[in-house]
């Protein structure tokens, strides 16, 4: 994973869009919205370096055109695939404690690995990736 990605830069991202979020109601509009939308685009760029870093770290890519939702288990959720674009698994960054995504994870015949941090929040999720069990993770 790229070493100038960690948990404390997105959180820093996380914060400073929030400040020009909350910001943009205090001051003339038009300069401050520039500033959100710069904020936003690099918190974005920083997860996405994230993810793709360790997605490529496996011999995997993120695919954009995967989509789950179980909330609170699965949330803000990603797909990756192999080379020959098949489903791998999909990561989570839920609001879950870990019992719930283990439990997930037996009902629905899946493996779970829970990943050192979340990229998407990484003071506020639980990230894990979840694969068929017939798949190492």
């Amino acid at each position: 994973m790229n070493a100038t990605i960690t948990a404390e830069l997105i959180s820093q991202r996380w914060a400073e869009f929030s400040d020009a979020g909350r910001q943009y109601f205090d001051v003339p509009r038009a300069s401050l919205w520039r500033h959100v939308e710069r904020t936003r685009d690099a918190l974005n760029a920083a997860y996405e370096t994230a993810r793709d870093d360790w997605a490529r770290a496996r011999g995997w890519t993120y695919s954009p055109r995967f989509w789950r939702d179980d909330y609170p288990v699965i949330d803000h959720c990603e797909g990756v695939v192999n080379s020959a674009k098949e489903v791998v698994g999909f990561i989570t960054h839920a609001y879950a404690a870990r019992e719930q995504l283990n439990a997930y994870a037996a009902s629905h015949g899946l493996n779970v690995e829970f990943l050192p941090w979340s990229w998407y929040a990484p003071t506020k999720a639980l990230a894990a990736m979840f694969a068929p069990r017939e798949r190492a993770v």
